[in-house]
């Protein structure tokens, strides 16, 4: 994320007016809001303005912001939400004056922020039960989360508790192995959609010699003898890393295998989920 400072910063900082001029004139430095100043010449995103009326006002982000800050995936607001003090004399969109600030906040692109967990819990019944499996295998996989925690937050009759729940089901259980990235929680719920057999994620597979496991499948039918690796965004060794995983794989457990990229399961499902069908040797309900 982009630097920011405030005008109050700045002069902290012995910046002067003529110097600040200066720095906007050449793009050294952008107005992002009025008072507060991103560096560089690009203009200014919605997560820029967000956090810095947050800055501006010593606010705490959250809801679906907090989440957009995490990186969260699938992540996205249509306005910012803050909190900020009661007595802070303050009327924008999307700020709301509390009581007393959350006592637990982290910083998070110099912005004070709820943590991950707090924001996963937050947003429950405010976003689609699709995206906030999605945000909820992002903070798995990169343990920001608890599943103790997310068990008990399923309790109850609330509409978030009723949400997790559901998610909690559809997924066969919060004990259930995270996905490995964005994709693969799409694949799934592409797979899910369409009423056939749901795979078991990042399958174990291991040498018959040794036990020692050797190679993860991204999506397997063990009992059907079928694996799918999927492509995401390449790096430069990404394809001859795959070529070796997929050929290993074979060899040890002579199982077919599909490869399906982000356009087949994003860009057009449909393709992607007829090669599915061609795998599986079934036709979509």
């Amino acid at each position: 994320m982009r630097e920011l400072r405030t005008a109050e910063r700045l002069r902290k900082e012995s910046v002067s007016p003529d110097q600040l001029r200066w720095a906007l004139k050449v793009g050294r430095w952008t107005v992002v809001i009025r008072g507060v100043y991103g560096r560089g010449p690009d203009a200014p995103s919605e997560l820029d303005k967000a956090r810095a009326i947050a800055l501006q006002l010593g606010g705490v982000a959250v809801g679906l912001l907090a989440a957009a800050l995490h990186a969260f995936d699938g992540a996205h607001f249509k306005q910012p939400e803050i909190v900020v003090q009661r007595n802070r004399g303050c009327r924008r969109e999307g700020v709301r004056r509390v009581k007393q600030l959350p006592e637990e906040v982290v910083v998070v692109g110099q912005v004070q922020c709820l943590p991950a967990s707090d924001t996963l819990h937050m947003v429950a019944g405010r976003v689609g039960d699709d995206l906030w499996e999605q945000m909820l295998e992002y903070c798995l996989r990169k343990k920001l989360v608890v599943r103790r925690d997310v068990e008990e937050w399923a309790q109850g009759r609330s509409r978030s508790a009723r949400q997790i729940r559901r998610v909690i089901n559809a997924r066969r259980g919060i004990d259930v192995r995270h996905t490995d990235s964005l994709l693969e929680t799409l694949a799934i719920q592409l797979i899910r959609a369409a009423g056939l057999p749901t795979p078991v994620r990042q399958y174990e597979v291991r040498d018959p010699g040794t036990g020692r496991v050797v190679a993860r499948c991204d999506l397997a039918w063990p009992e059907l003898g079928i694996f799918i690796e999927l492509d995401g965004q390449q790096h430069k060794d990404q394809p001859v890393y795959d070529a070796r995983r997929q050929t290993l794989i074979t060899t040890i457990t002579h199982w077919q295998c599909g490869r399906l990229t982000w356009e087949d399961v994003v860009v057009k499902p449909e393709w992607g989920l007829a090669q599915i069908q061609g795998l599986l040797g079934c036709l979509v309900p």
